[in-house]
């Protein structure tokens, strides 16, 4: 059988072979550090891929209200001049403002040449053996303990009823379970409900204060982390992400 897709999509029936099973299991190692480059905008999904040029947050979250959930980036670029330029007023209304502007930001290739995956974790955006090792090892290291993406319900049962027995405030057990829940009142969120006319982190002001940026990203955060007497179990909280 012939299998005309990407190396990224194609199946892997349970009689594979063990090479190609073995070969496969690289793709989780590869999708993790892949972000689309915009050419023609065809292949990208606006919401469902990575395509922004970001350090974090490669995927748009803002909400979709317009477009489709099909809708590709090759519907955000006019091509109908000979220099084919972004949709401007579209993004604008689609998009929040400091997401529109990153997109504005991408440069547009007259040529409108295809789409193409590029490796992020260099600045060269070409895949190395090295960079791939840092990062699983990355990966590994964001997973130790990571009690939320274990599949089993009574390890995440078990997780509550730790936290439900634990000596901490009620209002700390509060927060972890909205937290894990994503039931916080960001910015993000409360910008979208029109009862924010601010969807900025309010410690730092530099990003949106989404979900990942206000616990993990933000520079505020990660200094609150690692001054903790268990930041060498940093980690961790990247667990409570997935619960």
């Amino acid at each position: 059988m012939v299998n005309d897709g990407s190396f990224l999509d194609a199946p892997i029936p349970s009689y594979s072979s063990y090479a190609w099973r073995s070969i496969a299991q690289s793709r989780t190692l590869l999708i993790q550090g892949n972000r689309w480059r915009v050419g023609n905008g065809t292949k990208i999904n606006i919401w469902q891929d990575k395509w922004l040029p970001l350090a974090f947050n490669q995927k748009v979250i803002s909400p979709r209200t317009i477009l489709p959930a099909e809708a590709r980036v090759a519907d955000l670029i006019d091509t109908s001049s000979f220099q084919p330029r972004w949709k401007g007023t579209l993004i604008d209304s689609v998009f929040y403002p400091f997401e529109a502007d990153i997109i504005k930001s991408i440069p547009v290739n007259f040529r409108l040449p295809p789409d193409s995956l590029i490796w992020t974790k260099n600045k060269a955006g070409n895949f190395t053996v090295r960079s791939a090792y840092f990062l699983q090892r990355e990966m590994e290291n964001a997973s130790y303990g990571n009690l939320a993406s274990s599949s089993h319900s009574g390890r995440r049962h078990s997780f509550w009823n730790i936290i439900r027995s634990s000596l901490i405030p009620p209002k700390i057990k509060s927060f972890i379970w909205r937290a894990c829940t994503d039931s916080l009142p960001l910015r993000t969120k409360l910008f979208d409900k029109r009862i924010s006319s601010s969807y900025s982190c309010v410690l730092c002001s530099d990003a949106a204060e989404s979900y990942s940026h206000i616990l993990w990203e933000c520079s505020f955060a990660q200094a609150v982390w690692f001054q903790a007497p268990f930041r060498n179990s940093f980690h961790f909280s990247l667990a409570l992400s997935g619960i």
